[in-house]
């Protein structure tokens, strides 16, 4: 059993075959499970596990067994796609795959940070509206030189997206948001695909992270990565993951 009532981290680390998953979903069911007999959990936390394993793409994870205990219906499968009411301006540099660099980012990309930095100022009380961006960037006369490269940049967020929203959307704003994290619940992120590599996993894992933080109640929260020697390594997008990860720990 373990203690869950104190804040902690956890690493499990052993040969392939060990278990290693197995001793995670045990952890996971000390943290959610409300009704053992050896102990009584007032307020459980809310989960989310982070899953890529590019060797077993057509297989679930092992974790989502988890929600078959009592035989109870309680199962959902959504496609990641971020709403455009959750779109920040942090977010769309990072979908849109803005260099890192200052001095490497192209003249067409400029004008977008400069919409942008206008929105930010004028908007701080009314938050960032993706419709006036790019009413903004109609706007914006650019050339048709650089409205191709442009257009590959939108739609390479726009599927990322759920662009242009659907009329039950437009009618409940509330409704279909991208993670809903109560207590007891355990989204699964799981994008494992051979065509998906490593560091666009870690750039959505970073984004549904930070989406889990805005979204957190008063309960606790559990955040697990399965798998993680597959997609943690040195590129900038996992580094950036780390760094919110070690964030969030020590919060």
């Amino acid at each position: 059993m373990l203690n869950v009532h104190a804040p902690n981290s956890a690493f499990i680390c052993d040969s392939q075959g060990s278990g290693k998953s197995y001793t995670l979903n045990c952890l996971l069911e000390n943290c959610l499970v409300t009704d053992v007999c050896t102990d009584k959990l007032r307020q459980p936390p809310a989960g989310l596990v982070f899953h890529y394993d590019i060797d077993s793409s057509g297989t679930l994870m092992e974790t989502a067994s988890l929600c078959s205990r009592g035989i109870k219906r309680n199962l959902t499968v959504e496609k990641i796609l971020l709403p455009p009411s959750e779109l920040t301006i942090e977010r769309m540099h990072k979908l849109m795959a803005f260099p890192a660099r200052s001095d490497a980012v192209p003249l067409y990309m400029e004008v977008i940070q400069r919409i942008l930095r206008q929105m930010v100022v004028s908007g701080q009380d009314r938050g960032f509206n993706y419709g006036d961006f790019l009413q903004l960037l109609d706007q914006a006369g650019l050339s048709t030189e650089q409205q191709r490269p442009i257009t590959l940049r939108l739609d390479l967020l726009h599927s990322f997206m759920r662009w242009p929203p659907s009329k039950m959307d437009l009618k409940n704003k509330k409704a279909r948001k991208l993670l809903d994290l109560q207590p007891g619940s355990l989204p699964v992120v799981d994008l494992s695909d051979p065509f998906v590599a490593a560091a666009t996993v870690c750039t959505l894992f970073d984004i549904c992270l930070s989406v889990a933080k805005e979204k957190r109640s008063e309960c606790g929260m559990v955040i697990a990565l399965d798998e993680a020697h597959k997609y943690i390594d040195k590129s900038p997008a996992a580094t950036n993951f780390t760094d919110r990860l070690l964030t969030t720990i020590r919060e």
